[in-house]
């Protein structure tokens, strides 16, 4: 109630103003309010807000080539009020830092298929990739992986191990249908497996290494309603 009056308020100071200027006076203003009702609202966790790649020392790491690092698990939960038709899109928070030779590493042909660890005098670190898991569930049973290239106007199956895209303004839709089916599907909670690989690049393309060095990626998974 406190904003809708604030903004009635400024939209009659507003209208007394231009009448006080009189050449460009008018009758009635038009204040427009504007939202939108879900049906359902949706939360998007992980199983951990970190992974800690913990000390990596120099000395492991190749001059001349990239290194890649373990991989590690982790898993990606949407939760509903109701059964609610969703996809996830994932962004990379350091775009425009990931490390060719990295990435290349990584199986990653394009930068929309890897994610930036940040860099540290212009020069960049490294770069990590997400990958799908199978047998993903909803509300219980086991469903199949889907994805869209399209921002969801078509769906097609995806398979597991497939690249998770990273960039920005990308229209790629990761969701989840019922066995056998390709059209997204309304459900309440939804849990799949991921798999993120990092790789450094060769040290002679990084930063001072007589200095400590943080990685610093940053993957944002975001709830798309369908």
């Amino acid at each position: 109630m406190k904003t809708a009056i604030k903004f009635a308020a400024l939209a009659t100071l507003a209208v007394t103003s231009s009448m006080s200027m009189g050449a460009y006076a008018a009758e009635t203003a038009d204040l427009a309010v504007k939202g939108m009702i879900r049906p359902s609202a949706c939360n998007v966790t992980t199983s951990a807000s970190q992974i800690d790649l913990g000390t990596i020392s120099a000395q492991t790491l190749s001059a001349t080539a990239a290194t890649t690092l373990p991989a590690q698990n982790f898993s990606l939960t949407v939760t509903c009020d109701a059964p609610t038709r969703v996809g996830l899109r994932s962004i990379d928070g350091r775009t425009g830092t990931i490390q060719q030779a990295a990435r290349t590493a990584l199986g990653a042909n394009n930068d929309i298929y890897a994610y930036g660890f940040g860099a540290v005098g212009g020069k960049k670190i490294g770069a990590f990739t997400v990958r799908r898991n199978a047998n993903p569930t909803a509300d219980g049973n086991t469903v199949a992986l889907v994805g869209s290239t399209n921002a969801g106007v078509s769906w097609a199956a995806a398979s597991a191990n497939a690249l998770i895209v990273s960039w920005p303004t990308n229209s790629s839709i990761i969701g989840w249908a019922n066995s056998g089916q390709t059209t997204p599907g309304s459900y309440s909670s939804m849990t799949e497996q991921f798999t993120l690989t990092p790789a450094i690049g060769p040290t002679s393309a990084l930063p001072d290494l007589t200095t400590n060095i943080s990685l610093d990626g940053l993957a944002t998974f975001e709830v798309v309603y369908l």
